[in-house]
């Protein structure tokens, strides 16, 4: 395959496109497109948002096949960080086509996330289309072989799960109460997001080697105890309350329809034995991925405490 050089992003103002876009941009070696959703209303500005100098951005309507191919025809690969909201992840099959009919070479989608290669984690409701495009992607490079693309599994992000308290209630003054999932010693793989974006810049300059197939990456691989005993040491003074949740209940829950929240999906597949949660194989070595040690992740519970 020709080396990746135009990058165009969708979703690039969301929750992980802005640290994808920084590290594409950073990176020096592509030229990069920042993709906007233009309103479908006449007289609306499309969303904006501050993007580094140097990069295009151009609006374009989703919903439309002619207009994504128009805008991708000069683009090597085409990289998704669109929000996990049904819709939006079922409009990534336009996205797929589009690049097909373009001649773009690769596709990343917005899969970031837990594992769901996992049988387990595949059949949770919230994970329906993205199993959904993944078997579209499946169907659509057979009869496409110039076209490929690669599933980013990163499990929950590292940083803004201890900004949100989902690994750990971490309140400024140490008064929280942390749900503990399970025995609360069950290893997780976590990443950052800026970690994510250098997975997705190695990515690209290694298209060969990561094509029509997931990648595994993370930072460390932590478990809610370890956590709490980081946040204990760093804020002694501090309450650290606990409330048990049984994990067995929370599944039988969201699979007779009781549990709604889709955070309940993604906690199982944290923490519950056998959905995937701990990469046991990642490809770090292959994307140049050092990852964390102990004491950068207890500076950054330190830094989320003093914050």
């Amino acid at each position: 395959m020709a080396p990746i050089k135009n990058v165009a992003v969708a979703g690039a103002s969301g929750h992980l496109g802005p640290a994808l876009v920084a590290a594409l941009v950073d990176s020096g070696l592509f030229t990069v497109t920042i993709l906007t959703r233009q309103s479908q209303h006449p007289g609306t500005a499309p969303e904006l948002s501050p993007f580094p100098s140097g990069v295009s951005v151009v609006p374009v309507d989703y919903t439309s096949l002619s207009a994504l191919t128009s805008v991708l025809a000069n683009q090597d690969a085409l990289v998704s960080a669109v929000p996990s909201s049904p819709a939006a992840v079922l409009a990534q099959k336009q996205f797929a086509s589009a690049c097909i009919a373009a001649g773009v070479s690769h596709f990343i989608p917005s899969e970031f996330g837990s594992d769901t290669d996992n049988v387990l984690s595949r059949s949770l409701p919230l994970f329906a289309p993205k199993v959904e495009l993944q078997e579209y992607l499946e169907q659509i490079v057979k009869p496409n072989p110039d076209f490929s693309y690669s599933l980013v599994r990163t499990n929950a992000f590292l940083d803004s799960a201890l900004q949100r308290g989902f690994f750990v209630n971490l309140p400024s003054k140490g008064q929280g109460v942390t749900d503990i999932f399970g025995s609360g010693d069950q290893l997780f793989s976590t990443t950052t997001r800026s970690t994510i974006g250098k997975a997705v810049v190695a990515i690209l300059a290694k298209v060969d080697a990561c094509k029509n197939r997931s990648i595994f990456v993370h930072d460390i691989a932590l478990s809610q105890r370890q956590l709490l005993d980081i946040a204990k040491k760093v804020c002694p003074s501090g309450s650290w309350d606990e409330k048990k949740i049984d994990l067995e209940e929370m599944e039988k829950a969201v699979f007779e329809g009781k549990d709604k929240d889709p955070r309940s999906c993604l906690k199982l597949t944290v923490w519950k034995e056998g959905y995937g949660g701990h990469f046991k194989k990642v490809d770090n070595d292959l994307l140049g991925i050092q990852g964390l040690t102990m004491v950068e992740v207890e500076a950054m519970v330190k830094n989320q405490l003093e914050s």
